[in-house]
């Protein structure tokens, strides 16, 4: 049925007159009146009397007209709701990051979109890098938050950088490392250090073996943990050290732990925020938009490396 064709018999139900409703129409009387009898054909009923140029709605144009206005409002929301997701004002955005302590930063930038576009849905969810990573290429995920080496080298993933993070050397408060304000790598050379295994987290893994090469030590590396919390457990009950950046122990550790921060200029976690230029979630642009004007905002501008 013509959603047009409708738009024409409501016009001529309210109006009561072809005349009139070939002027709100912008048609000509004929044009009219020829649809509203193809209409009546096609509903095998007769929608209106016509008497000495006067119209009178039958009774099935009376039933008619309310069913016909409830088809034509719907169809008018249906185009308003896919033209406001096609511009990105409706939808959904889907934003994946490892760990919470990654994000939950940047909750003004995600406020400032949410009020700009209420209704757009954001869903946050927890991956694994690995797994960010590759639904990030197959532009399953809109934004990815993480180190730039977690996400794929193609020249279609764009990444900006936002914050960087210190590391810290976690150990149990009767460590003789506690005495000192900051530790240096020379200090951590003779220690076993817990972290979790290539497979669990290689991109930490990697990370911190680096960080031994780059200062040229090799302390003992125990790697049988697969996670950072099975890492901290095993350092409140033994006299090694846990390696991790600041924001994963903010939330709080456990009681027998403490931290010192690692002095050395490489011993940095740099965080920021991936996406795919060949997404075409409509929202994704004005995210964008939003999120570097509110977080420019709040820092100044200031996000180089």
């Amino acid at each position: 049925m013509d959603i047009y064709r409708l738009k024409i018999f409501l016009s001529a139900a309210e109006t009561l007159s072809f005349t009139a409703s070939a002027d709100k129409m912008s048609l000509t009387q004929s044009a009219v009146s020829h649809n509203i009898s193809s209409l009546e054909n096609e509903l095998c009923v007769q929608l209106f009397q016509r008497s000495h140029n006067r119209l009178i709605l039958t009774h099935y144009g009376q039933v008619f007209y309310h069913d016909a206005k409830k088809i034509v409002e719907t169809a008018d929301q249906a185009v308003v709701r896919s033209s406001a997701m096609h511009s990105g004002e409706k939808g959904s955005l889907l934003i994946g990051f490892p760990f919470t302590q990654l994000v939950d930063q940047f909750l003004p930038q995600f406020d400032a979109f949410r009020q700009a576009y209420p209704e757009v849905n954001i869903v946050y969810s927890q991956i694994d890098s690995i797994t960010l990573s590759r639904k990030l290429d197959a532009c399953d995920v809109d934004i990815g938050f993480g180190r730039r080496d977690a996400f794929p080298e193609n020249n279609a993933i764009q990444w900006r950088h936002l914050y960087k993070d210190d590391f810290y050397a976690i150990m149990n408060k009767n460590h003789p490392l506690t005495e000192k304000e900051e530790v240096s790598m020379e200090d951590l050379e003779k220690e076993t250090i817990l972290t979790m295994n290539r497979q669990s987290n290689p991109g930490m893994y990697k990370l911190i073996r680096y960080l031994f090469l780059h200062n040229g030590i090799t302390p003992n590396v125990n790697d049988t943990s697969n996670s950072h919390e099975s890492t901290l457990l095993r350092a409140a009950f033994e006299n090694n050290i846990v390696i991790l950046p600041y924001e994963y122990i903010r939330y709080g550790m456990i009681e027998r732990l403490t931290a010192r921060r690692i002095n050395a200029s490489n011993a940095i976690h740099v965080i920021g925020m991936a996406w795919n230029s060949n997404n075409k979630c409509p929202a994704l642009p004005h995210f964008l938009d939003i999120f570097f004007e509110s977080f420019e905002q709040n820092t100044n501008g200031n996000t180089e490396e």
